[in-house]
């Protein structure tokens, strides 16, 4: 009679979503924009290389020390202070470098690794 537990339980099974059953009266966050993407990071190295095409070796430093990066051989602190002195005098490139970089460390709020832009 009216008995719908099986009903419930056939669209668990086939991977239906629950509503959840406590709301929560906080409004989620919003969403983080994906302002680096492949494409980005391209048009920027193309940028760098025209920039630097008469300094080759710091766009050549740069390259390097990203892939030290991503080896986990430098943190975040490091690669930042490496790129603030390699680009100094480039202060389009500095502010292009910035959207790769996570808020507390951004060169143009003052970032020295640290969450000083808080």
């Amino acid at each position: 009679m009216g008995f719908t537990g099986r009903q419930n339980r056939s669209r668990e099974e086939k991977g239906a979503p629950m509503a959840p059953r406590v709301r929560s009266h906080h409004p989620p966050p919003p969403p983080v924009p994906e302002v680096t993407n492949r494409q980005d990071a391209l048009r920027f190295l193309a940028a760098m290389k025209r920039e630097l095409a008469d300094e080759i070796q710091k766009y050549d430093e740069f390259v390097n020390v990203l892939a030290e990066f991503r080896n986990g051989r430098v943190d975040t602190v490091m690669v930042v202070e490496h790129v603030r002195v390699l680009l100094a005098g480039h202060p389009d490139l500095l502010h292009g470098f910035d959207e790769f970089v996570p808020w507390g460390f951004k060169i143009s709020q003052g970032g020295q690794g640290g969450q000083s832009g808080i």
